[in-house]
């Protein structure tokens, strides 16, 4: 069996036990500050008071998350095609400037819907860029037999607990400063925060004679993509993520409006938003530790389950505590659109082209999160209820986690006697 790079350049000192956990770090703080807490969560809270502002339906100022899933669509295998020729670090550093600037930007749009959907779109395109395709494929390059368990920690932790912080910032922001405000702080937060921490920590690991590894470095084991697309395992993946991952993104902007049009008060939706995201701080990193001990991905197929019933519990019952539970629920089941499909993509794939391969995944994900909130939301106009296309949302899960099982074994597990 082919080696993964980490094998073949693991070479003490180094790769020093504390230069990786400051990657760890680092690759942790960028998914924390990515596109997803920073922007579609936020929105979540802020779309309500959005809409009220501008007078515009629910569906006008959702379209606005469809904009900004649409340009990270079209960027990220460009995104991808840039961490493969230049590195990831760059592209992650370059994409937190232009993330931190366009937020800023949305602070001030006026009431024109063509300018508002520009900067969404904008911003969709320049958050491709500091986003878990290249903070995984970093996290790749140091670690081997653990891989699972850092990039679901990064993944778990930065995603989940920045949506879980960017929910509180966004509530408090949107109680004391407005939404502009809020947006301001967020972007704030961006520069004085996430791009000095990656800035200093985050780098691929060094090839051997320690300087890190470049485009002229030798060829990592893996597929082309064109290798990759000839099997059937990549249309798999790309029927299961694209769909699963889409409905759990954009669910998740809609429980607040959702339950706050039910009577649950601002305060306790945003707790169920938090259940969700501290549900999924906890869960990555521990399906990321299963995904290393298996061969096949089959932890997926519980975890999509256990979204489908939190889905469910979310439009059948009213109870608080049973609310929480729904969200921890689909908490569970939430992360792995983003960090286990990318760790199986480095195990069914390699590294050779990840980034290529990375952002066609990426792309159909974030093209079905451009569609879906416009169901949803499109769904409530009409109905003056979202549960037709939440149910739509269940089946789909469903679907998912069973056609997990058509999955064969990994073509690049990890090497035995691997470094970290």
């Amino acid at each position: 069996m082919l080696q993964t790079p980490e094998a073949m350049v693991l070479t003490p000192p180094t790769r020093s036990r504390r230069s990786a956990a400051m990657v760890i770090l680092a690759a942790t703080v960028g998914a924390f500050f990515s596109i997803t807490p920073t922007l579609s969560t936020t929105m979540g809270v802020f779309l309500k008071s959005i809409a009220a502002d501008f007078g515009w339906s629910r569906t006008a100022v959702a379209g606005a998350l469809s904009a900004c899933a649409v340009g990270t669509a079209i960027a990220c295998p460009f995104a991808g095609i840039l961490a493969d020729c230049f590195g990831p670090r760059r592209i992650a550093l370059g994409g937190c400037v232009a993330l931190a600037a366009t937020i800023l930007a949305i602070s001030t749009v006026p009431a024109n819907l063509a300018v508002y959907y520009a900067l969404f779109f904008l911003a969709g395109v320049v958050g491709a860029l500091p986003n878990t395709l290249a903070f995984t494929r970093i996290l790749a390059s140091w670690f081997d037999r653990t891989r699972g368990l850092w990039t679901g920690f990064s993944g778990g932790v930065g995603y989940g607990g920045g949506s879980l912080v960017f929910a509180m910032i966004a509530g408090q922001a949107l109680l004391h400063l407005g939404w502009r405000g809020g947006f301001v702080v967020i972007a704030a937060l961006m520069a004085l925060v996430a791009l000095p921490v990656m800035a200093f920590w985050l780098r691929e690991a060094p090839q051997e004679g320690g300087q890190p590894g470049t485009i002229d470095a030798a060829p990592l084991p893996g597929d082309s993509l064109r290798e990759a697309m000839r099997r059937p395992v990549f249309w798999w993946m790309f029927s299961i993520f694209p769909l699963g991952a889409g409905c759990m993104t954009s669910l998740f902007t809609t429980i607040v409006p959702l339950l706050t049009d039910r009577g649950i008060p601002i305060g306790q939706a945003v707790g169920v938003i938090q259940a969700f995201a501290f549900s999924t701080i906890l869960a990555e990193p521990f399906a990321g530790w299963l995904a290393d001990r298996s061969r096949r991905p089959l932890i997926l197929v519980p975890l999509f389950l256990i979204a489908a019933l939190g889905t469910t519990l979310l439009v059948l019952v009213q109870s608080g505590p049973v609310l929480l539970l729904s969200g921890v629920l689909m908490g569970l089941g939430a992360g792995m659109e983003f960090t286990l499909l990318l760790y199986m993509v480095t195990r069914y794939f390699g590294l050779r082209e990840f980034g290529r391969i990375a952002g066609v995944f990426l792309a159909g994900t974030l093209g079905f999160g451009a569609i879906v909130p416009l169901i949803l939301n499109g769904t409530f106009d009409l109905t003056g209820s979202y549960d037709p296309a939440i149910y739509a949302v269940i089946a789909v899960l469903i679907y998912s986690g069973v056609a997990i099982l058509a999955f064969g074994p990994y073509r690049y597990a990890h090497a035995h006697g691997a470094g970290p």
